[in-house]
């Protein structure tokens, strides 16, 4: 393509510039005109002319300097001002309407009782005479490793011998109580000249009353394992 050959439309625009240029011709400017547009331009924005400037700008600038000031001249006052003397003084003011709440009187508005470990182990008691917890703990201990009785548990004969007179009783554990224990110990205790077998009950119910423990020569009939003979 010929680099000297030349737009159609670019040659109209060329002669459409020109015809403008001649119809409205560049006006004249003023004498010193690019001195003070040169002295604008070169101006620099300063914080002091923009001071003397702006009204805001002063007020601004003053209420950050007293925030600057004060900040350092309150806490140098209160490093030298002396503490209060004497601790603040502590009080409880009931409010209003606690002072004037009436008494509760119905019993399910009030807090449950605490039951201790104790009473909440230990089996009802009837005249004070049931099983202590240690107690019922010892007799459950001693059947579970006492030998089956089969039909004889159901009734205790008069004439038994001592040792499954012992036997039958505890097995019917919910029949006895602190008081015929105490009695069973005390009826063995005053025999003068007791049995192999009697030996034997009197050192299971001392072992289910207060936890003592027998020699295999005091209960020589007890069964092997029973948990109030010692090895």
């Amino acid at each position: 393509m010929n680099s000297q050959t030349h737009d159609p439309e670019q040659e109209q625009l060329d002669r459409l510039a020109d015809e403008l240029r001649g119809a409205f011709p560049q006006p004249e400017l003023s004498p010193g005109f690019h001195d003070a547009l040169q002295a604008r331009l070169s101006q620099s924005w300063s914080f002091r002319a923009a001071l003397q400037r702006n009204g805001l700008m002063r007020v601004a600038a003053g209420l950050l300097m007293i925030s600057l000031v004060a900040a350092p001249v309150a806490a140098l006052v209160q490093l030298f001002q002396e503490p209060e003397q004497g601790p603040p003084t502590l009080g409880f003011e009931m409010p209003e309407t606690l002072a004037t709440e009436k008494p509760v009187t119905d019993d399910s508005l009030l807090p449950a009782p605490i039951v201790g470990p104790e009473d909440e182990f230990d089996p009802p008691s009837t005249q004070g005479e049931n099983l202590s917890a240690a107690q019922a703990s010892r007799l459950r201990a001693l059947t579970s490793t006492m030998p089956r009785l089969g039909s004889q548990a159901n009734a205790v004969e008069p004439d038994a011998d001592a040792f499954l007179r012992f036997q039958m009783e505890c097995a019917q554990a919910d029949r006895l109580n602190r008081a015929e224990i105490a009695a069973r110990i005390q009826q063995l205790q005053r025999l003068d000249q007791p049995t192999a077998g009697e030996r034997t009950a009197l050192a299971g119910w001392l072992w289910i009353q207060d936890g003592a423990t027998a020699t295999a020569a005091q209960a020589p009939e007890a069964w092997q394992g029973a948990p109030f003979v010692r090895d």
